[in-house]
């Protein structure tokens, strides 16, 4: 496990690095201890991932994320690890084809730019099934992934369609892995 990615501000103008420890075994590791062919695939999805986290502190937010996925994976043992995984560390990747100045703007109180919260979230899709096909994910758990991903912060409801995984085809302007039209 390698250092952790530091910010070098936030927000509010205040240092608070010295009290985040600079490496917890346990929280930042990708190994999941849920089988070599899914610890795999997350440590050849990192490094595709995280060259688009730069924005907001993404990849630390990210990590944490697996974290408490993983955790919430032994509470609800009827969740699939190979779906839930990949989704977490993949879904806010979409953030950097959002131009920076204007990230904060997009996620501000009252509203803020929910057409930015979308062009993240189809962005992050679209991204994801490059770095998916890449690493060899099945495309049918393929599809599920990205469902996750496209829809993840502007969704009234999580839903994961079994069925839509299965309909995979293409369709006017769509991917040829998912169909789906970005």
């Amino acid at each position: 496990m390698g250092p952790k990615r530091t910010a070098a501000a936030n927000q509010v103008g205040r240092d608070v690095s010295a009290s985040i420890p600079a490496e917890a075994d346990g929280v930042f590791g990708l190994a999941t201890g849920l089988g070599d062919r899914l610890d795999l695939e997350l440590a050849q999805i990192w490094p595709r991932a995280v060259v688009h986290l730069g924005v907001r502190s993404n990849d630390a937010h990210t990590l944490y994320a697996v974290a408490i996925a993983r955790s919430l994976l032994a509470a609800y043992p009827e969740a699939d690890a190979g779906v839930v995984l990949p989704a977490i560390m993949l879904h806010d990747i979409g953030w950097s084809a959002v131009p920076p100045a204007e990230v904060l703007e997009a996620i501000a109180p009252g509203g803020g730019r929910p057409e930015l919260v979308l062009l993240h979230e189809k962005e992050g899709a679209r991204l994801a099934e490059g770095i998916l096909a890449a690493v060899g994910v099945p495309d049918e758990r393929a599809a599920q992934i990205v469902e996750i991903i496209d829809g993840h912060d502007s969704r009234r409801e999580a839903s994961l369609s079994r069925t839509r995984s299965s309909r995979m085809r293409t369709r006017r302007g769509g991917s040829p892995r998912t169909g789906w039209t970005r």
